[in-house]
């Protein structure tokens, strides 16, 4: 038929708390058992969950019992293959119901991760990782994705701030494959840039008496890759 084959509502004015509808099992040794079970054989949702409040409405609440590692809430395919975890403790799997890390995507070729904008843009910022801490500065670094002066071209920043400071870029990585350090658009494959004259350290990992300290070396990779070298000894 056309007409639901349960309807409930609560017309009251009390805004006192209470349920609709109630499940209650209090078997805990029962296994196999589930307090609610929807089948539909149509291409139709089994279950929608709306609330139509115009300001404060809440949509799913899902609390996962004493085990952290149990999963509070899953989603799978027809084939039971698991899809979507969040566990009890927090952590959310993506293909996987044990996660290990806070965010966790798991594939048969690698998991892969899309931080993506709406609409391509020649100079806008594709994605962006941050780290920080909740309590203090939530953005104190980032790993920027920006588009790099075209719609299929783009560039990785790198930025940190110094304690009491600005968040500041530090390191580009170009379309190009260029690295500018201190420099947001370098000349050559590493150009590195800075006010009082940039440095760069080669250094063994012990002293020694006769080995090399550092080798800077020159040539060409499919012939000869060490044609000449710059040594320290």
């Amino acid at each position: 038929t056309t007409g639901g084959l349960a309807y409930f509502q609560n017309s009251s004015a009390n805004t006192s708390t209470r349920s609709l509808v109630k499940i209650v099992n209090e078997n805990a040794a029962a296994t196999g058992t589930t307090s609610l079970e929807v089948i539909n054989d149509s291409t139709t949702w089994a279950v929608q969950i709306k609330n139509t409040h115009a300001t404060d409405g809440a949509g799913l609440y899902v609390a996962a019992g004493d085990d952290n590692d149990s999963p509070a809430f899953r989603v799978a395919d027809k084939d039971d293959n698991d899809k979507f975890t969040i566990q009890g403790d927090g952590k959310v799997g993506i293909g996987t119901m044990a996660p290990d890390f806070n965010l966790q995507a798991n594939a048969t070729n690698g998991g892969v991760i899309g931080v993506t904008r709406t609409a391509g843009s020649t100079t806008g910022v594709l994605g962006n990782i941050r780290f920080g801490n909740a309590d203090v500065d939530s953005n104190l670094a980032n790993v920027k994705g920006i588009q790099d002066g075209a719609t299929d071209s783009a560039k990785l920043v790198f930025q940190t701030e110094v304690s009491g400071g600005a968040l500041t870029d530090r390191m580009v990585i170009k379309s190009t494959g260029k690295i500018g350090i201190g420099e947001d658009d370098p000349d050559t494959l590493l150009h590195l840039k800075a006010t009082a004259g940039a440095d760069m350290l080669l250094q063994r990992t012990t002293g020694d008496t006769s080995s090399n300290l550092g080798v800077i070396s020159f040539g060409n990779a499919d012939v000869d890759e060490y044609l000449a070298q710059i040594k320290a000894v």
